[in-house]
């Protein structure tokens, strides 16, 4: 009876790895977008800018690039001796770029967004269990045309790659607390390190992480979270002391803020730092990522019961962490983009499939509302791929003032 038993599972499991390579090479086609020669938003071409002097030898800093005498560039703002972003990301841009050219910008998101796609189906796998064939493939299908993260892959900006990082972190330090080991903490604080590096605010994610972990063990592992906060702590401290040094403090209070010329000087600007209310990514998330809200139905309508219901707990306190602290920013005057609450992204995928998951192990169908969601975010996020990467997520655009 073994063997029998064996040889399915193995079946199954092949099955579904090459629905996981089929979806993964689809999703990789729809965004080659990601290739055009030149970028068509403002912070792309920052970022382009900055990897073109680190290329040059003129290192983190855009003193010396034409670019600064663009009419939309606010140089004050820019003409400093280092970038205010840590350099981890555009390191990898740039690492890619003296590889393969300008194409290496389009390999690099590619490359990125293949790590978010793969640590997000583990991170699945270790939150709702083992899924049967159709919820794999729905899982395959919501991680590859996941709204945000569609959105910001085929552009050459900083989100998808800090995301990628800390879901990687995020599947490894769950593994590091099950098996209870002090090296996979390390290595876990070593890969999400690589998150911070890239945007700070990948931090917020990490109250999530740590909740998420416990709740898969049943039971909080101090050693490996002790382990990777302190590894995460040590290897951030040189960017904010090279800050310091560089700039004056290490948290220049004009890092990220939209300059007042700029907002009195572009309308666009203007709305999304002066006009667009903080508490607009709560309506927003909902309308983009529509797994959410019929997770939440699914969950409300049958709470799951010990290990799968202290995981929903943990993986919506994630969302609610990210959620409230870039609302929050956005009270105190940064610009409310969209895009800058991608680390709930593998947290909302999750949630779905877990809330699912419950449902089928309870003998209950997954309600049609819940379809419903489902299929308008693969919509949204095949359309954000296909027809918006030259601007802004279409709900937010036409969202009334």
């Amino acid at each position: 009876m073994t063997a029998p038993t064996e040889n399915s599972l193995s079946t199954a499991r092949r099955y579904q790895r090459w629905i996981a390579w089929i979806v993964f090479g689809l999703a990789l086609v729809i965004r080659l977008s990601v290739f055009r020669d030149e970028p068509r938003e403002n912070d792309e071409k920052i970022y382009r800018a900055l990897v073109e002097q680190l290329a040059a030898g003129q290192g983190y800093t855009l003193r010396g690039h034409p670019i600064l005498n663009e009419p939309w560039l606010i140089r004050e703002q820019y003409d400093q001796p280092m970038f205010f972003h840590p350099p981890g990301g555009l390191a990898v841009f740039w690492g890619f770029y003296l590889l393969f050219g300008t194409a290496g910008f389009g390999l690099a998101q590619w490359a990125l967004f293949g790590v978010f796609y793969w640590a997000t189906l583990r991170l699945i796998r270790q939150t709702a269990g083992r899924l049967d064939h159709t919820l794999f493939t729905i899982a395959c299908m919501t991680v590859a045309l996941s709204p945000i993260m569609a959105h910001v892959s085929t552009h050459l900006w900083l989100d998808g790659p800090q995301t990628a990082w800390a879901t990687l972190a995020a599947t490894i330090c769950v593994d590091a607390c099950r098996r209870r080991s002090l090296s996979g903490g390390w290595l876990a604080g070593l890969i999400f390190t690589m998150a911070c590096w890239t945007k700070l605010h990948a931090v917020l994610a990490l109250p999530g992480i740590y909740l998420v972990s416990w709740a898969c063990r049943r039971r909080i592992v101090w050693g490996p979270v002790l382990v990777m906060t302190m590894t995460i702590g040590v290897l951030c401290v040189p960017w904010l002391v090279w800050q310091w040094r560089v700039l004056g403090s290490p948290f220049p209070t004009w890092a990220g803020r939209p300059h007042p010329e700029l907002i009195a000087n572009n309308a666009y600007v203007r709305y999304l730092t002066d006009e667009r209310k903080w508490w607009i990514y709560f309506p927003l998330l909902t309308c983009v990522m529509s797994t959410l809200p019929s997770a939440l139905y699914m969950l409300w309508r049958q709470p799951p019961q010990g290990r799968l219901g202290k995981i929903a707990w943990a993986l919506g306190i994630w969302i609610g962490v990210v959620v409230a602290v870039i609302a929050g920013l956005g009270a105190i005057g940064y610009s409310k983009l969209l895009r800058y609450i991608i680390l709930v992204s593998p947290a909302t995928a999750c949630l779905w499939v877990l809330a699912a998951q419950d449902r089928r192990q309870a003998g209950r169908a997954i309600p049609l509302i819940a379809w419903l969601g489902l299929g308008l975010e693969w919509l949204h996020g095949f359309v954000a791929v296909i027809l918006f990467y030259r601007s802004d997520l279409i709900v937010p655009l036409i969202w009334p003032r």
